[in-house]
């Protein structure tokens, strides 16, 4: 069960600046149990996810559920026009109405979307999880809902 509370300052850029960090360039296996993670903090704040638009590409990092067949992450990049339709549906998303939700099984299944854009060493960051009510975030921001995963060519084999 998951409760939310509204989500404040959404629908300006007063909130923030978007997170960044640098993408990973290689998948790995769990250091210590499954599922491995992607090494940033998921922490829940209060202010909105965001990118900028125009990403030139982007990194996927998917990350295995607790059930999957194996406990390793993958790796997949997207090119710029598919960047670019994620960054708008991040941008389009919108928060969880309040109040209380009775989500499907979370066996944590995600994905860490690493935006790379012309002249920039690190990455913008979004985290999209992928079972149980679902969600949009980044490193100490609000979950909001989910978007939809084909613009990132979809959820590899065996995840």
């Amino acid at each position: 069960m998951i409760v939310v509370a509204a989500v404040a300052g959404c629908g300006a850029r007063a909130h923030g600046e978007p997170v960044l960090a640098a993408a990973p360039t290689k998948a790995s296996a769990a250091v210590s149990g499954c599922p491995p993670n992607d090494g940033l903090p998921h922490v829940v704040g209060k202010l909105r996810p965001w990118v900028d638009p125009g990403p030139s590409g982007a990194t996927v990092l998917w990350l295995p559920g607790a059930n999957s067949k194996r406990c390793e992450s993958v790796i997949t990049h997207i090119d710029s026009a598919h960047a670019q339709h994620f960054a708008a549906a991040v941008e389009a998303v919108a928060p969880f109405p309040p109040g209380t939700y009775d989500c499907p099984a979370d066996d944590g299944r995600a994905a860490t979307v690493f935006l790379s854009y012309a002249g920039r060493v690190k990455a913008e960051v979004i985290q999209l999880y992928l079972s149980g009510c679902g969600g949009v975030t980044a490193p100490d921001r609000a979950v909001m809902q989910g978007v939809g995963l084909k613009q990132l060519g979809g959820i590899p084999k065996g995840m």
